[in-house]
């Protein structure tokens, strides 16, 4: 077959839908597809897997247009990069269009009028619009990141997507002995035990509730690491020093993600204390468990349907410290136990998240359409 996968940021920042497209684009093409990857110029190249042509062309950035809300602004930029990829989009005639974002229906309806396109749109959140479910019903397939993002949809505008979740590489994200570079980097002892949040510092993350549960640890050893950045972290180290965490809770800024194995690798657990409804199925949680680690997490998004209760880690209530705390002791006062989470993480992220399992699903739905 021959694939367009569509994303106009994946060449012009990082972050967990450009990884799943580097990692379906990579797969696709060693299954003997032709491959072109579609994105906005700028800088960006991961390593370009072999068989896959990289498209690029310029657009509007979001910024320079009117604030009439968030979803107006990623509009308008996405048409100005429409409206340069199309004659190549006409022009090479695809079997497939795939694409992760809601604003590409138009253009990739356009281009399937024109061409035959099949269109496959792999949905990861709510960014819902007048149009969205009129738009969504003339797709070939209509796919979400989880059974919870599914729900939404439907509840939206009554449409039933195929749910496929998000995937992790796990030849990459592996059980790594404890990284003696990173202890040192973090100003960690040995004997430290260590919660790891792993996300961008945004109050609906709640991390502000990982810190408080922390805080109820008697345990000093224990301590928070918060992997990432962003606008709320002055919140989150006023909410460390009122709470007298300024020593027990790490903020590393932002870690790049060929890093990010050897800092899970000094996870004694990895908390998901999530307070929103954003997280449809979050990445981190994926490379959590292939890394071998335990999970707490809130009953939020699309967080439960990755763990299994009591075997690969606990579901806990959000906004409850008290709760999350009860949670985190059990797992880490229990060696034997902790191991044992770990290891069925492990098996659950390779068997069922693995992006070579993800993709092949993803090829069979690409190739039914064409039937």
């Amino acid at each position: 077959m021959k694939i367009a996968l569509y994303e106009l940021l994946v060449t012009v920042s990082y972050g967990g839908i450009q990884t799943t497209y580097w990692e379906t684009a990579g797969r696709l093409a060693r299954m003997g597809h032709e491959v072109h990857l579609y994105g906005g110029e700028g800088t960006i190249r991961r390593e370009i897997p072999d068989g896959v042509k990289i498209l690029t062309f310029p657009y509007t950035d979001r910024e320079r247009f009117p604030d009439l809300g968030s979803r107006f602004r990623k509009f308008a930029e996405r048409l100005t990069f429409g409206r340069n990829a199309l004659a190549t989009l006409l022009r090479n005639r695809y079997d497939v269009i795939y694409i992760r974002k809601p604003y590409e229906f138009p253009i990739s309806l356009y281009v399937r009028r024109k061409t035959g396109a099949k269109v496959v749109y792999r949905s990861g959140g709510t960014e819902f619009y007048p149009g969205y479910g009129f738009l969504a019903s003339r797709l070939d397939a209509l796919l979400a990141c989880s059974r919870y993002n599914a729900g939404q949809i439907r509840a939206y505008c009554g449409l039933e997507p195929e749910v496929l979740h998000n995937g992790v590489d796990t030849e990459r994200f592996v059980p790594l002995p404890r990284s003696s570079g990173v202890i040192r980097r973090l100003g960690l002892s040995d004997g430290d035990v260590v919660v790891m949040s792993v996300g961008r510092l945004v109050g609906w993350k709640g991390f502000q509730y990982g810190i408080r549960a922390v805080s109820r640890l008697d345990d000093r050893r224990v301590k928070y690491v918060i992997v990432g950045d962003g606008e709320f972290r002055r919140e989150l180290e006023r909410e460390a020093g009122e709470l007298g965490m300024g020593d027990r809770v790490v903020f590393t800024g932002v870690v790049a993600a060929g890093e990010m194995p050897d800092y899970y690798s000094v996870a004694d657990v990895v908390l998901f204390p999530t307070i929103g409804d954003d997280d449809a199925f979050p990445n981190t949680l994926c490379e959590a468990m292939a890394c071998g680690k335990p999970v707490v997490g809130t009953r939020k998004g699309g967080i439960p349907e990755g763990i299994e209760e009591g075997k690969t880690g606990l579901v806990v209530e959000a906004r409850d410290p008290g709760t999350i705390a009860a949670a985190l002791d059990d797992i880490l006062r229990d060696p034997e136990r902790r191991g044992s989470m770990g290891r069925r993480a492990r098996e659950r992220a390779v068997e069922q998240f693995s992006w070579d399992v993800i993709v092949k699903r993803l090829e069979a739905i690409f190739r039914d359409i064409r039937r």
